[in-house]
């Protein structure tokens, strides 16, 4: 295997062996193993095991097991200039230090030309995520690779220094065809009652990455008094924003970084509003509605028509009336079905459509025209809820890959069920498991839809209100087993002002 990304894979079971790669026999070179998983209480080689070949100039990284993060039983194989680094709980189980040579190995004896120095990748948050193994200039596994002549770097770049072997897979004599990674990157945040608001990156395996200030915005969330914050890649730049509307009508836009978020600039007073009544009220959306790439704003009115204000990458046009829908907002009360708008893409043509989940459980769409919202049909009865004082809440993402959004149903039990859509209606529901995923308002658990393993499906988080975040897995047909992932103290309060996000890249 050369110039191979081995990534996101999972082996599942009790005493699952081998995420990545089980039984390797032959050579891997300038490859990359990472984010691969076995499950299990018993599981071994989450990046690789049991290797008996060589593995020379790749770069095995963010791979998790029981045993043998990175590798597993690789004593009668050998492995040289390479990088085994921040792999969980250990990066290697049952390998011998003499069976690598001239490699950065965290933890490792300095035998045998190894290192143990952090290798420094070009994107280094403290929590080594994965979609950059590039070296950095100044990384020690630079020329510390086999000084022997047959191991020279064919090319630089992407090998850097002199041509003496640099560690990991941009380096060696197999380099030169090595692709580039381009994956997409994920941050778990929240906006706190004070203005700022925190992310946590995302490496597609447990656990979230620790914490980070992404800036004081000033943006509040805070239903009671109309402000509301939404999210969307308003510049188009490929990274999601963050959108504060106010009281007042305008929009404010916080342009997001890799790592922060730069301060809010006004991108024009629109009149869109976010007011909760038992009736009929305001509701604020945000979607791409013209194809443009660029996230537009959609403002429901108690009267039941649409507005959109388009955004132009620096600022939104002044909004005009899409159509009238009859589509309501209203929390209604305890014991009483309320009714909610969604946006999202429900026919896959790459606009942003409106669903309507009523207080009679069923969902209607008016879809995109690029200019206008075609008049709406009912695309079937689900009996899914809008209840927010009861635990019953709609979510809207595409949880099976097809480029559709469908429907999810979050319930008081726990159990979350799923509708797909099929472009035209949605279909019959299906219990997807048990999760033990609420929401709940009182107690401040809150479940967010984010694809955290860059396979396509939207998985489902759940935060709690001890701070901590569960990960379900989507599997395409069924959400798999949740996962901690980490402590990050991040919460959910409508009275307080915390509201968590999930921020794609």
């Amino acid at each position: 295997m050369t110039n191979c990304l081995i990534y996101d894979n999972c082996s599942i079971g009790h005493d699952s062996e081998g995420g990545g790669v089980y039984n390797n026999y032959s050579l891997i070179n300038n490859c990359i193993v990472f984010g691969n998983i076995s499950t299990g209480e018993y599981s071994k080689g989450g990046g690789i095991y049991n290797n008996r070949g060589l593995i020379r100039n790749s770069t095995i990284c963010g791979n998790h097991a029981k045993q043998g993060g990175g590798l597993y039983n690789s004593n009668a194989g050998l492995i040289a200039n390479s990088i085994i680094w921040n792999n969980s709980p250990d990066n290697t189980y049952g390998l011998y230090d003499e069976y690598i040579s001239y490699s950065c190995v965290e933890g490792i004896s300095k035998a045998n030309g190894n290192i143990s120095s952090d290798p420094l990748f070009v994107f280094d948050s403290g929590d080594m995520l994965f979609w950059d193994y590039h070296l950095r200039d100044d990384s020690p596994c630079i020329d510390a690779g086999d000084p022997y002549e047959y191991y020279k770097d064919g090319s630089l770049p992407p090998g850097k220094g002199t041509e003496r072997n640099d560690m990991g897979a941009y380096g060696g004599p197999g380099n030169c065809e090595f692709p580039e990674i381009v994956l997409p990157k994920t941050v778990l945040g929240v906006v706190t009652e004070y203005g700022d608001a925190w992310g946590a990156q995302n490496q597609g395996i447990p656990p979230f990455g620790s914490p980070d200030r992404r800036g004081w915005l000033g943006f509040r969330f805070s239903p009671s008094e109309g402000w509301d914050v939404l999210k969307g890649d308003a510049d188009r730049s490929g990274l999601d924003d963050l959108i504060q509307i106010t009281q007042y009508g305008d929009a404010w836009v916080s342009v997001s970084l890799e790592t922060t978020n730069l301060e809010p600039e006004r991108w024009g007073w629109l009149g869109f509003q976010y007011v909760e009544t038992v009736y009929n009220g305001w509701i604020p959306l945000a979607g791409d509605v013209n194809g443009d790439e660029a996230c537009d704003l959609i403002q429901v009115t108690e009267y039941g028509d649409a507005w959109v204000a388009l955004s132009t990458g620096s600022s939104y046009e002044e909004p005009s009336r899409w159509g009238w829908l009859g589509y309501r907002f209203n929390r209604a009360e305890s014991g009483i079905n309320g009714a909610i708008p969604l946006a999202g893409d429900a026919n896959g043509d790459g606009l942003c459509d409106l669903i309507q989940i009523t207080e009679y459980t069923d969902a209607w769409v008016a879809l995109s025209t690029e200019t206008s919202y075609g008049e709406p049909s009912r695309w079937g009865w689900l009996g899914f809820k809008y209840a927010p004082y009861d635990g019953w809440y709609p979510l809207c993402g595409d949880v099976n890959a097809d480029g559709l959004d469908d429907l999810i149903q979050i319930t008081p039990t726990g159990d979350p069920w799923v509708s797909l859509s099929v472009g035209t209606y949605y279909q019959e529901p299906e219990r997807w498991g048990w999760l033990s995923f609420y929401y709940n308002e009182a107690q401040g658990y809150y479940p967010l839809l984010g694809d955290v393993n860059s396979d396509g499906k939207e998985d489902l988080i759940q935060i709690t209100p001890s701070g901590d975040q569960w990960v379900a897995m989507s599997l395409g047909d069924a959400f798999d087993t949740p996962e901690q992932w980490g402590w990050l103290g991040f919460t959910f309060s409508r009275e307080n002002g915390y509201l968590p996000f999930f921020l794609e890249y």
